[in-house]
């Protein structure tokens, strides 16, 4: 949560947060920045996002406050709260609606099964650890019965101040990319792990000096 939205790293309410001020929320993060960025892109063409997001109380918010942005009635994010029987019908609903509409979700509760051709934007603004269950995510929009070219979007922070080495989000997604051309060739644990936490933070102490 503190990476996302760092007052709620400091035990910040989050239901009393819902009722701050939209933009200071999207302006709290370099990734919200971006998301928002994204999302205005997507309403200027009239078509549909898919946010993935772990954190529950940030899907909380992100609801919230896209319906102010946007004056938009959203689905309630499809979480491991959401009852199975009701994710498919709720993705239905969704993908019926017209014109531009965000859906929430957390990778691993809609990683599978869930058919959501109504988007062709994908947006990981938290990353999995897993890179086959944030290509199972990204595949929801790649199902049968689409026809939009899918844009997918991995929004980071990168401190101009200090070189790229030292951006954590640049390096997890090297990380990613490592594991995912590692699984092509063969079997590969990509759970994360303390080794994998460890050799990343040291790689980004020594690149900030």
């Amino acid at each position: 949560d503190i990476s996302l939205c760092p007052s709620l790293g400091a035990g910040g309410n989050v239901k009393k947060y819902t009722l701050g001020d939209p933009e200071h929320f999207f302006g709290s993060s370099a990734r919200l920045m971006r998301t928002r960025k994204i999302l205005d892109e997507v309403r200027e063409k009239g078509e549909k996002a898919l946010i993935f997001v772990e954190s529950r109380k940030i899907q909380l918010l992100l609801r919230t406050f896209l319906e102010q942005i946007y004056k938009i009635q959203m689905q309630p994010p499809i979480n491991g709260t959401t009852q199975a029987v009701a994710r498919q019908k709720m993705v239905d609903q969704f993908n019926r609606a017209p014109g531009f509409q965000v859906l929430l979700l957390s990778p691993e509760a809609a990683g599978v099964g869930l058919n959501i051709i109504g988007a062709n934007h994908v947006i990981h603004l938290s990353r999995c650890w897993n890179p086959a269950k944030e290509d199972q995510a990204t595949d929801r929009a790649y199902r049968i019965g689409q026809k939009k070219a899918v844009t997918v979007y991995l929004p980071m922070a990168v401190d101009t101040d200090f070189p790229e080495d030292a951006s954590f989000d640049l390096n997890l997604d090297a990380l990613l990319q490592y594991k995912r051309d590692l699984s092509r060739s063969a079997l590969y644990p990509t759970e994360a792990s303390e080794e994998n936490a460890v050799a990343m933070l040291k790689r980004i102490e020594e690149a900030a000096g």
